[in-house]
């Protein structure tokens, strides 16, 4: 046997929960694996939920396993996990927190267990793409999601369109011209931006692409 090699799942002392969801948050998936043939956990397995409170030194849920992974930003962890567990259904609150944690690499393992989420309703009518856009941090998620044809116009945050949120929050010029390309309505955006007298994004608008007349019209 190497030293690579998982011991003999017998030899293993009962994992905690606690040292269960460590393993998700470094992405040690060595480890993780161990634990999970300690206690007979194979792929594929059904989802772990208990009722409350969960028995004493029982595997974390499910959920709380995935939600370690991704707020660390473990996609080989993640990936790991929906193998261990298929029938996963991703929740609002595990997109919101895949979104909030910005990572294309993590998004990326979500969208290939289930492409539906591209456009999900993650609540008051916003999307990852939205979400996306309000993470000024990061712009890869956002070009991402783009990039597979997420809708720049469907969804909002805080009543804000996709458009104007990534204004709002200042999000590199990048992204701005890639809703623009993806079809981003920007009529409205322009008006607003004029009336208000947003000279700073309509300049940034301009140089998106977005061609804005002396009247505040839009050429394209």
């Amino acid at each position: 046997m190497t030293s690579d090699s998982a011991p003999d799942s017998a030899q293993l002392p009962s994992p905690s929960p606690s040292s269960i969801l460590h393993a998700c948050s470094t992405g040690d998936t060595r480890l993780l694996q161990q634990h999970f043939s300690a206690l007979a956990i194979h792929p594929p397995h059904p989802l772990i939920h208990y009722p409350s409170p969960p028995p004493p030194s029982a595997p974390p849920i499910t959920l709380q396993m995935l939600s370690a992974a991704l707020a660390s930003k473990q996609p080989a962890t993640l990936s790991s996990l929906l193998t261990t567990f298929p029938t996963t259904t991703l929740t609002r609150p595990l997109l919101t927190l895949a979104t909030q944690h910005a990572s294309r690499a993590t998004f990326a393992v979500l969208l290939a267990h289930d492409p539906s989420i591209l456009n999900a309703d993650l609540g008051d009518d916003s999307t990852p793409l939205s979400q996306a856009c309000a993470c000024a941090d990061d712009p890869g998620l956002a070009l991402y999601l783009l990039s597979q044809g997420a809708d720049p116009n469907k969804g909002w945050w805080f009543r804000l369109s996709t458009l104007r949120v990534a204004l709002v929050r200042g999000q590199r010029l990048e992204v701005i011209r890639a809703l623009v390309e993806a079809g981003a309505e920007t009529g409205e955006e322009v008006e607003s931006a004029v009336r208000e007298g947003r000279e700073g994004d309509l300049e940034v608008l301009a140089r998106a692409g977005v061609e804005v007349d002396d009247s505040g019209g839009v050429g394209r």
